[in-house]
């Protein structure tokens, strides 16, 4: 294999600049943005064989289960503001509590759902937009994140364990607090998320998959899957192979926006690009190939008409937006995660080097 252990831990630290040394297991977490650059850049979700994803694993990828992510992150100061994608005017945004992250606003905009752990395991919060009423909704044994609001608010999916000890999905009812089981996984699942007509939801794996080469070489690829709520039925919608894909988020028209990119027999990454299709796996169109870069956590506007994504270059996370009915992509903001507050507006998280 032509990439050393050295080459990989190299790549990974390239790619997530700032993320701390881990204590030891399970006191340790990693925002969204920095655990997925380092996965998709270091070829930990690409095809590595299996020790080198093992290497990945050992300085700060996504934990075993055996490890699960807990405690306040600690890498930074976190600081939220609201920028307008038009003008580029920001304006700071002091309602989220310090340790929350991986936020979703609700549908309505009155509400926002977050992971915080202020009691030393990741758990997903409410609280109204303005700062107020927040309150706890999920109390798994080890972890929730990854929230996402249904398309009627009534309910959160989100990623966690419940009685078992490998991840799955999962739905609480934001009024009861009650959380059922939709699907546990073999393969650890991420940033789920509700179609629109709340029948299906949408979220990305490390599977494995025939990879070029060395065929004695054990390759995983990022794949795009649904699970139909009622059957529990999975699907792979994108990915899964030489072609990755990963983080899948569904429009209120039904489409899918996603991140793609194709791997060669070295496990490296090329022709980064956002994305579309349909909620079936149907009518994929490439939107805008990316020349440099990794990106992430594509997030489509109210409307329909943009999609937000965060890009990883130089070690470095930018908010990006492109617009479907100009063709035009720029950078709006500089951050690690965005989420639309309505069509011209975005809720940025930036973690700030600690002082």
């Amino acid at each position: 294999m032509p990439d050393t252990h050295e080459d990989i831990r190299r790549r990974l630290f390239d790619a997530a600049w700032d993320v701390p040394a881990y204590a030891p297991a399970p006191e340790r977490t990693v925002p969204r943005a920095r655990r997925r650059a380092a996965l998709t850049i270091s070829g930990g979700v690409a095809a590595l064989s299996a020790a080198a994803v093992a290497i990945v694993l050992a300085i700060g990828s996504v934990p075993s289960v055996d490890g699960d992510r807990t405690a306040v992150d600690g890498s930074g100061d976190p600081r939220e503001y609201l920028v307008d994608v038009t003008t580029g005017e920001t304006m700071v945004f002091e309602g989220l509590p310090r340790e929350a992250w991986l936020y979703d606003i609700s549908p309505d905009g009155s509400q926002i759902a977050f992971v915080a752990a202020p009691s030393g395991r990741n758990q997903v919060w409410i609280m109204e937009l303005d700062g107020s009423g927040s309150r706890q909704v999920t109390h798994d044994r080890l972890e929730a994140i990854d929230p996402d609001w249904s398309a009627d608010g009534s309910h959160i999916v989100y990623a966690g364990f419940g009685s078992g000890t490998s991840r799955g999905l999962f739905v609480v009812d934001v009024a009861t607090g009650e959380s059922r089981l939709v699907k546990r996984l073999a393969e650890d699942p991420w940033n789920p998320m509700w179609s629109p007509d709340g029948d299906r939801i949408v979220f990305w794996s490390s599977i494995a998959g025939e990879g070029q080469g060395d065929p004695s070489v054990t390759t995983t690829f990022p794949t795009i899957r649904s699970v139909d709520v009622a059957t529990k039925r999975v699907r792979v919608l994108a990915g899964g192979g030489p072609k990755g894909a990963w983080d899948g988020a569904w429009s209120r028209s039904g489409r899918i926006a996603f991140i793609g990119a194709r791997y060669d027999g070295a496990g490296d990454a090329h022709g980064y690009g956002l994305w579309t299709m349909n909620g079936d796996g149907s009518e994929k169109k490439l939107s805008f190939p990316m020349a440099v870069g990794d990106a992430i956590s594509p997030n489509w506007s109210p409307d329909g008409n943009k999609v937000a994504y965060i890009l990883s270059l130089h070690g470095r996370f930018f908010v990006h937006v492109f617009d479907f009915t100009t063709g035009d992509d720029r950078q709006v903001a500089a951050g690690e995660f965005a989420d639309w507050t309505d069509d011209g507006t975005l809720l940025v998280q930036e973690f700030l080097p600690e002082h």
